[in-house]
């Protein structure tokens, strides 16, 4: 993989997380802190995966089951 493949997969993967703390802030108002920070690491793979199931979720503890 070369350094702009792996730069271009990094912006994407910011991009999901950011947009993942926006619609769990819409959903839920306050995301505390520490989520945010998890999320902000998580890779794309398990990012897409929480981001399709905030539509399921009626607490915004159910998020924590995708962050461990």
């Amino acid at each position: 993989m070369s350094l702009a493949d792996m730069w271009c997969q990094e912006g994407k993967a910011k991009r999901l997380a950011e947009t993942t703390i926006l619609l769990l802030t819409q959903k839920f108002g306050k995301v505390p802190s520490d989520m945010k920070e998890r999320i902000t690491k998580m890779d794309t793979d398990s990012l897409k995966i929480l981001f399709i199931n905030i539509f399921n979720f009626t607490a915004i503890d159910a998020a924590k089951y995708y962050l461990q």
